[in-house]
């Protein structure tokens, strides 16, 4: 897995924001697990939050993983639907 973005008061002044990626079985990337928090308390709990941030792609990564396998031999996985034309 790729790793950490934080970015401090870069797009609103007085928050903070942490994202990990979330990939496919090719490795693109196809979203993100985000926080954001007062910036006066990133310091203070910035590995913890990268911890968790970290932990939650992961985990969503692997989800999407499996639904790919179990799509893959007919299984049924829950996947959004293409929209009908």
């Amino acid at each position: 897995m790729r790793g950490v973005v934080a970015e401090v008061e870069e797009l609103q002044l007085k928050f903070a924001c942490l994202a990990a990626p979330v990939s496919d079985p090719t490795g693109r990337v196809v979203g993100t697990v985000a926080v954001s928090v007062p910036a006066a308390q990133f310091e203070e709990r910035q590995l913890r939050l990268e911890r968790i941030v970290r932990q939650g792609a992961a985990q969503a990564t692997r989800l999407i993983a499996e639904a790919t396998q179990l799509e893959d031999v007919g299984c049924g996985a829950a996947v959004p639907r293409q929209p009908s034309q």
